[in-house]
């Protein structure tokens, strides 16, 4: 039988999530990642879409939503130059 897709070597077997915490600053979202190294973070979910539609049975992963950190998207402009926040998307 032959399968429809490979892993890539940096690719892992899905795992299932374990909790999801929404924080609403930068030090409160560090605190929650330097708490478990298993925690994801994530901003759009992309990677986390992809992890489950792989399936699998790896161990379990609590997420660290980033997108409610006040000026996660912000772009701002500082002497000439321009800021990007963390989660800007191209599309910004």
């Amino acid at each position: 039988m032959t399968e429809l897709f490979a892993l890539h070597d940096v690719q892992q077997p899905g795992r299932p999530i374990v909790s999801v915490h929404r924080p609403t600053t930068i030090e409160e979202a560090l605190r929650l990642l330097a708490a478990d190294d298993r925690a994801l973070p994530i901003a759009g979910g992309t990677d986390l879409l992809l992890d489950l539609q792989r399936g699998g049975s790896g161990e379990g992963v609590p997420v660290v939503d980033l997108t409610g950190i006040d000026g996660f998207r912000s772009i701002e402009e500082e002497n000439g130059f321009f800021v990007l926040g963390g989660g800007v998307t191209h599309a910004q």
